[in-house]
């Protein structure tokens, strides 16, 4: 995965006024802001979502999929054709396709180490997994386990929502809280029909740092599951969109995947061997 993408708007402070209203406007073209107005109590809806998303999480270990990659902003790259495997809680594989369908690049992962091939140099490069690799192999500045966990649709939200916090953005429910610590803040949208459809992350002083956007869900064997995500990283003006075909939630995926052997050419099982 390559990352590219352009300006996300900046964090809405206060959680009383206008919550959900301002919430970042992304380069994919948002029109103005929905009308938020305060939950009545006891609408059972926050948690009927938030119980929904957590049986997901418990459900939802991976997938294999073919994809669309189109990266904006400072790493910009033209859009490409991947084959994706994942499988949590950091276990990736992406390869990257060229025109005639050939594998220019395969990055695999156990979440231990990762292996880095490349036809340019027809060599596997090896190293341990570290915060930044996925800045510096695919451009994205978040771990492989986050990655992981974003591309499935499964982000970290809360058990339940606190009283008060959730709020009503045009037809959307919107829920905000911090977690772990008073300066970083998520926050999380819901459309009617309880798809996920907004994550984000701010930090106090700093703005916001993830953008998470899920549209064109579709149901599958395993549940409902986005087939657009979109990673805005404003910080870093970079991001990345992924439109997902041929999606199998929940495959077997031995682990030999994610590591590379190279005998003379790449061994993807992922999508055949070459």
């Amino acid at each position: 995965m390559t990352p590219r993408l352009g300006a996300v708007a900046r964090w809405v402070a206060l959680v009383s006024r206008r919550s959900a209203l301002a919430w970042v406007l992304i380069a994919l073209g948002c029109a103005s802001a929905p009308e938020v107005t305060r939950l009545p109590e006891g609408d059972p809806r926050p948690g009927a979502f938030l119980a929904a998303h957590a049986e997901r999480v418990a459900a939802r270990q991976g997938l294999r999929a073919r994809t669309r990659v189109s990266v904006r902003g400072a790493h910009a790259a033209p859009l490409s054709r991947q084959l994706l495997l994942l499988e949590r809680p950091a276990r990736m594989r992406v390869e990257v396709l060229g025109l005639m369908g050939q594998r220019t690049v395969v990055l695999a992962t156990d979440g231990v180490a990762y292996d880095l091939f490349t036809q340019a140099s027809g060599r596997v490069e090896r190293g341990p997994v570290h915060p930044g690799v996925l800045a510096q192999v695919a451009g994205l500045p978040i771990t492989p386990e986050a990655a992981v966990r974003l591309l499935l649709g499964l982000p970290a939200l809360p058990a339940a929502a606190a009283p008060g916090s959730a709020r009503l953005a045009g037809e959307r429910i919107a829920l905000r809280w911090s977690d772990g610590e008073p300066a970083l803040l998520r926050s999380a949208e819901f459309d009617p029909a309880g798809h996920l459809r907004r994550f984000e992350v701010a930090r106090a002083g700093e703005g916001v740092r993830l953008v998470a956007q899920f549209d064109d869900y579709r149901e599958l064997p395993g549940g409902p599951f986005a087939h657009r995500v979109g990673l805005h990283f404003p910080a870093e003006d970079a991001a990345v969109e992924v439109r997902f075909d041929d999606v199998e939630l929940d495959p077997d995926l031995p682990a030999s995947l994610f590591r590379l052997e190279v005998r003379g050419r790449v061994s993807s099982e992922a999508g055949g061997d070459e």
